[in-house]
């Protein structure tokens, strides 16, 4: 076989038998090599392996392979040509890669490894907060709601059935108009009865007096005895006896039948209906609660172990839950005398300064009562303090000490216990009266974390280190 120029390409392989022949581009134009995979160092021709052909040159014939030889047993594995240039062979490329893979495979575990070492060392993470210095106004929110100085309980003057109830709770009254009506037909019947035995009467007293008239002149011509004449004076006593007590009866009626519609006697709002129509009702039952008067109070009901806290004549502030921009000042004005057994509350009982509102009676209010002013006081988040119904205490983040340093990753924090004392009061925050100043760093839950560890801090709500160093850098 014929060897010529390949100018267009850059390294060719051509294979005759067991030899290689190689055109490999060096310079212009292209040069063809030839290589022999044989153990034998030179061909028959004398030619050395990888020297550049000449045209015209021809290729010798491999040698024959004894049978059961694998032929080539130790090919040169690197052409060199000028320049230095060499080609691996594929096995050699082989055993590269996997060197390679090998390496490669090390780093990445012993990268891991080296992680999983750094995180297990690594000082947990607890949430921290700061102390501050502001003025404090401390205040007990309770609710409230609007009750009449004056409260009025409605009941009927006759019994029997309520056939109408005109007003409904929150209706205003004035005096003179119907609140209720109780079934007044049996009064009346009663009354009608009366009434028809007083015309009896007068017929009885109108016929004794003629009587007597006839029994007085038969006595003066002696035709009768005296003592008749005494019965005829009796009888006519007697019917106007009679009817003085039957006219006094209707009008007792008349005054009874009044009853059974029933106005008010004053102005007002009613505050409760108890009681509906087709009801039967006596004399003792409430069919309304009017409030009458002016200025409502406020009343509260608060708790009371607040009580040793509470005085009359602190200043309170007021406002209707659905308008927050509407707030009224008011006065303690009575702090009850008793507590409430059931619920545990005293009455707190306030009055508005100034104007008053025209709000509705059984109105809930949102009250806060200024217990206490602080100016310029040291506050905690009440989370970070421990044991409040005790002797309290705080963890604070403080730098290591030289002898924990050496422990604690890069000169990190240390959490360590001080004790305090805080008004324990129901707010966020709890003003601080010994054991921390403003600016330092505490930690939120202190029960769950011991005292003297090395920690890494970061802010509530947050799953980051802060950036902040307490006591040197994360």
């Amino acid at each position: 076989m014929l060897l010529g120029w390949s100018p267009s390409s850059s390294f060719t392989t051509v294979k005759n038998s067991r030899r290689r022949i190689l055109s490999v581009k060096w310079g212009s134009p292209s040069k063809t090599i030839c290589r022999d995979e044989s153990e034998d160092e030179s061909d028959d021709q004398g030619r050395k392996p990888g020297r550049a052909l000449a045209r015209g040159d021809t290729i010798p014939s491999a040698p024959r392979v004894p049978a059961g030889s694998s032929g080539l047993e130790s090919p040169s594995t690197h052409l060199h040509p000028p320049g230095g240039f060499a080609i691996p062979s594929r096995q050699s490329r082989r055993v590269l890669r996997r060197v390679l893979w090998t390496l490669l495979t090390l780093a990445v575990v012993g990268a891991c490894a080296w992680g999983a070492v750094r995180v297990l060392h690594r000082p947990p993470l607890v949430e921290v907060a700061q102390t501050r210095r502001e003025d404090v106004t401390r205040l007990l929110a309770v609710t409230g709601r609007v009750r009449p100085r004056q409260v009025n309980q409605v009941r009927p003057l006759a019994a029997g059935r309520l056939t109408a109830l005109p007003k409904e709770e929150g209706d205003a009254v004035r005096p003179g108009e119907l609140l209720a009506r109780v079934d007044d037909r049996e009064a009346r019947a009663a009354l009608a009865q009366t009434r028809a035995a007083v015309q009896v009467q007068r017929q009885e007293l109108e016929q004794a007096r003629r009587d007597l008239a006839r029994s007085e002149s038969l006595f003066t011509e002696g035709l009768i005895p005296e003592d008749r004449l005494e019965q005829a004076r009796l009888a006519v006593d007697r019917g106007r006896e009679e009817l003085a007590r039957l006219q006094e009866a209707v009008r007792q009626a008349e005054v009874r039948l009044d009853d059974y519609a029933l106005t008010s006697p004053l102005a007002g709002r009613v505050l409760r209906r108890p009681v509906d129509p087709g009801q039967i009702v006596d004399t003792a039952t409430v069919l309304y609660e009017i409030a009458t008067g002016e200025d409502p109070w406020v009343e509260a009901e608060v708790d009371e172990i607040y009580l040793p806290e509470l005085r009359e004549g602190m200043a309170a502030r007021i406002a209707s839950p659905g308008r927050r921009d509407r707030v009224w000042p008011a006065t303690v004005v009575l702090l009850g005398d008793r507590v409430d057994p059931a619920t545990g509350s005293v009455t707190v009982r306030l009055a508005f300064d100034g104007e008053v509102p025209d709000l509705p009676a059984g109105l809930s209010l949102d009250v806060n009562l200024t217990v206490a002013r602080h100016p310029d006081a040291v506050t905690v988040s009440r989370a970070a303090v421990a044991d409040l119904d005790g002797d309290a205490w705080v963890l604070t983040v403080e730098p290591a000490t030289e002898t924990e340093s050496r422990e604690v990753s890069r000169g990190g924090s240390v959490t360590r216990r001080r004790p305090v004392r805080v008004i324990d009061w129901p707010a966020e925050r709890v003003v601080v009266l010994e054991g921390l100043e403003a600016d330092e760093t505490v930690v939120l839950t202190p029960q769950d974390v011991p005292a003297d560890l090395a920690v890494r801090t970061r802010d509530p709500g947050t799953d980051a280190p802060t950036r902040r160093s307490v006591g040197g850098p994360l």
